[in-house]
């Protein structure tokens, strides 16, 4: 049986994040079941957005001021390049408080921004045709990461750490309490420490009664067709006519990707593998006629990928409950990639056993924990 200090099961974004930081010190082993960067979770595509005042809450803004510093860190030590600074902006119509909350968040943290309204926008961005009277806060902290650039960047950073790689490899069974792995080639190995990052595996893995859903979503990418646009990311809730949309352009910006946060909240197992549809063609594409101009109508590629959802949609970054030593991270709900490189940190401080600088009570899985199911006979005390 090999043994380890810690074990990474799962290698996408927060896996891989958690690996490269915890290998600089510790002897390492990631496990993934699938070979990254893959399309089996929700790390993969080409772009993600990154913004200094996110909408979600306080504590997220401070995850992201930790976040654009850590990845300047990463890029001047690799040589590449993960972020680019664009600007971009936070939209909503009434009755939607998103744009508010972005703007209140800017305040609490004297972060520069620009109020204005959708026709404003509209005038300065030629390729937006939002509603007149949508609110506006544009923002300079804000921009768009390399996303596969970025989970590969981590995996590197893990192998020049000597950190043993496991791909391909399936986990058949884990012993928390002997804190073993039993692979699906019949091998084990054994770790101090484990920390599951597993996204909509998570569940299988680790018998914990945690109310997770995951859920089937579609991007899409379509053309611009002015060689002069000037496509900037967006998030932009339409409380008027429903829908939580946002989109940024490719890296070449050739193309404007566009998602929409909620989809069709499909349900699906894990394991399931769908593709584009014509359903997903249509709601995409209504995002793009109605909002946008000088951008071709049909997508160029739409791509699947799962959300794990936690029912209030925050984070898991937590102890397990019943276990030292093992650590849950499901940095989920669609807004968890561009935090990529704190997740290491955080999960250096657990393993150490020291404070972690940012106030995680949020985050704890107790609050997704469902009570076990009354036993027939049995009076609950």
């Amino acid at each position: 049986m090999e043994n380890y200090d810690v074990a990474v099961i799962g290698l996408g974004i927060v896996g891989s994040s958690v690996l490269a930081r915890l290998s600089e010190k510790y002897r390492s082993v990631g496990i993934d079941q699938f070979i990254p960067p893959h399309t089996k979770g929700s790390s993969h595509g080409e772009n993600r957005i990154i913004r200094a005042a996110p909408s979600e809450g306080l504590i997220y803004a401070q995850l992201a001021a930790r976040s654009f510093a850590l990845f300047e860190e990463i890029a001047k030590k690799s040589g590449r390049t993960f972020v680019y600074k664009t600007g971009g902006f936070d939209c909503s119509t009434s009755p939607s408080q998103w744009a508010e909350t972005a703007k209140k968040t800017c305040e609490h943290y004297r972060l520069p921004y620009e109020e204005m309204s959708g026709k404003e926008l509209n005038r300065r961005y030629g390729n937006f045709q939002l509603p007149d009277d949508a609110q506006v806060i544009l923002q300079p902290e804000y921009g768009h990461v390399d996303a596969e650039g970025s989970w590969q960047g981590f995996l590197d950073i893990a192998r020049n750490n000597q950190a043993d790689l496991l791909l391909n490899t399936k986990i058949e069974h884990v012993d928390l309490f002997g804190k073993t792995l039993s692979l699906g080639n019949g091998s084990k190995i054994r770790a101090e420490k484990i920390i599951v990052c597993a996204g909509s595996w998570l569940k299988n893995l680790i018998d914990l009664r945690m109310d997770l859903r995951v859920q089937r979503r579609v991007l899409a990418w379509y053309e611009i067709e002015d060689p002069h646009a000037d496509i900037i990311p967006f998030c932009f809730a339409d409380g008027k006519n429903g829908g939580d949309w946002y989109g940024m352009p490719s890296l070449d910006r050739k193309r404007l990707k566009i998602g929409e946060h909620n989809h069709l909240s499909e349900n699906i197992r894990p394991e399931e593998e769908t593709a584009p549809n014509e359903k997903d063609r249509n709601l995409l594409s209504h995002f793009v006629r109605e909002y946008t101009k000088g951008i071709n109508l049909n997508p160029a590629s739409m791509a699947v990928c799962r959300y794990t959802l936690t029912s209030d949609e925050h984070f898991i970054m937590d102890r397990h409950p019943a276990h030292d030593g093992v650590y849950i991270f499901s940095c989920c709900s669609g807004h968890g990639f561009k935090y990529a490189p704190v997740y290491g940190e955080i999960a250096e401080s657990f393993v150490d056993g020291k404070k972690c600088e940012f106030d995680l009570g949020i985050f704890k899985i107790d609050r997704h924990i469902r009570p076990a199911p009354p036993v027939a006979g049995v009076r609950p005390k």
